[in-house]
Order: C-alpha cells, then structure tokens, then sequence
C-alpha cells in the first residue's frame, strides 16, 4: 500500500481486491483508502466476451470517463448506440444510463475514472433497459 508521509503514490492493480460481478471482473485501485485520493477514484474492468455491464445504471453525482484498453464492442448511453475499439475515451455525463458490451471474441480491458469519487450504492439502476 501506500506510505502517507509520501508524496508519490503508488499502487500496483493486483495490489487491490478482485470483485467478481455478473460478465466481469473488476478492481477499484484509485481510493481514497488506496492512495488517498480525495478527488477521483478509477481502476480496471475486464469484460468477458458477450458480455454487458447490466444492469443499465446513471451516477447522479459523477462524471465517469473509460478508456478502452484493450477489445472492442458497443457502447450505450441514453438510447443511443455506438462501436468502441482499443484507444477510445467515453464520457458518461452526470445522471445519464449507460451501458457497455464487449461484442468481441476477446476480453475487452477498460480503465475508468470517476469525479467525483463514486459511491455504487448511490447508483440510479435501469433493470429494465436492455442493451437493444
């Protein structure tokens, strides 16, 4: 973990707990418990193939940024649709649904950060959207 006497701050992703949810994988390693982080928080998601990030969810306090590290699929974000690859961003505003399926044979690896910090529990979920 992280020294707080430190300026620098790091933290390698295996360094952080694995939570396993429906088609993915994912670690939180940007936190404030994690590098003290008071701003943001990110981390990774691996999506399996076929895969969607269900259910369809909005962040009411938090502007959310992911970059496609690695696959390529579709993105949804209030009712509209669009192809993702390995090197785009995305932005999802603050309150809107948003979806993102991995439509390739490969896991498709995501980076993604948050401002600010953000707090699941405080989602607005969507079960009924489907990714159509």
């Amino acid at each position: 973990m992280w020294c707080h006497l430190l300026r620098l701050r790091k933290i390698h992703y295996s360094d952080v707990e694995l939570k396993r949810l429906e088609g993915r994988d994912l670690r939180l390693a940007v936190t404030e418990g994690t590098l003290g982080a008071k701003e943001m928080s990110g981390g990774i998601i691996w999506l399996k193939p076929g895969a969607v990030t269900k259910p369809c969810h909005a962040h009411l306090n938090e502007e959310e940024i992911i970059y496609i590290m690695e696959g390529d699929g579709e993105v949804w974000v209030d009712g509209e649709k669009a192809p993702v690859k390995a090197g785009d961003f995305i932005l999802f505003p603050k309150t809107s649904k948003h979806m993102l399926k991995n439509s390739g044979k490969t896991t498709m690896q995501v980076l993604f950060i948050f401002s600010p910090p953000t707090d699941p529990s405080k989602y607005k979920l969507y079960p009924e959207i489907d990714f159509t």
